[in-house]
């Protein structure tokens, strides 16, 4: 996809397809390409959600090095986000506000999966707080069971991180267990839990 930094950037007219709260624009640029783009309408945001490129390596790299994430995420180094940029088995987005502001990343593994099961593997908010994080899940989510046709979404998050396990619980993951003092950080041992939500969950709770 070309790297464009927002649609409101575009002379051209859209394609538009409303669905409960998300609006997905398409785009086509002077070559004919289909440039598109995931909107969510909050109540105070309109969030975008681009796929990356190599450009956008070094805003990811520094929002990752940022001291509070240190105990939060588990920090790859830029030539690891380089290779996995690339990877078959990986997509990366890019959040942007209604201003064409980049808010955030996000990172999804598992499209390799015989079992239809892909991993939010990382997702990074710039201004915690404003709201975006659940405008940017409900995007996440939708676009993994319904153009991705997963079976199942899944994520794990350290047990101390109350704040975001109650956010994913708040868009539809469910708690399925812990994996006692499996990362190793520092002189301690820490735990993750894991989260998820099964397709037929879903469309079962997918407004209409």
């Amino acid at each position: 996809m070309t790297a464009l930094r927002s649609p409101e950037s575009f002379s051209f007219a859209a394609i538009r397809t409303l669905s409960t709260k998300v609006l997905t624009e398409q785009y086509c640029d002077t070559m004919g390409k289909v440039l598109e783009f995931e909107l969510l309408s909050g109540v105070n945001n309109v969030i975008s959600l681009r796929k990356a490129n190599l450009n956008d390596l070094d805003y990811i790299v520094t929002q990752e090095s940022r001291d509070e994430l240190k105990d939060l995420i588990l920090r790859w180094s830029r030539d690891e986000h380089s290779t996995n940029l690339h990877s078959t088995d990986k997509r990366y987005f890019m959040i942007e506000n209604a201003s064409g502001e980049t808010s955030g990343y996000s990172i999804l593994s598992g499209f390799k999966s015989p079992n239809g099961s892909i991993e939010l593997t990382r997702i990074v908010i710039a201004q915690p707080g404003l709201g975006y994080g659940k405008d940017v899940l409900s995007i996440i989510i939708k676009k993994v069971f319904e153009e991705y046709n997963a079976h199942r979404f899944w994520l794990d998050v350290f047990e101390d991180n109350r704040r975001a396990r109650h956010v994913y619980q708040s868009v539809g993951f469910h708690e399925e267990g812990i994996l006692r003092e499996a990362i190793r950080q520092g002189d301690k041992y820490s735990s993750l839990v894991v989260m998820s939500i099964l397709e037929n969950e879903y469309f079962h709770k997918r407004p209409v």
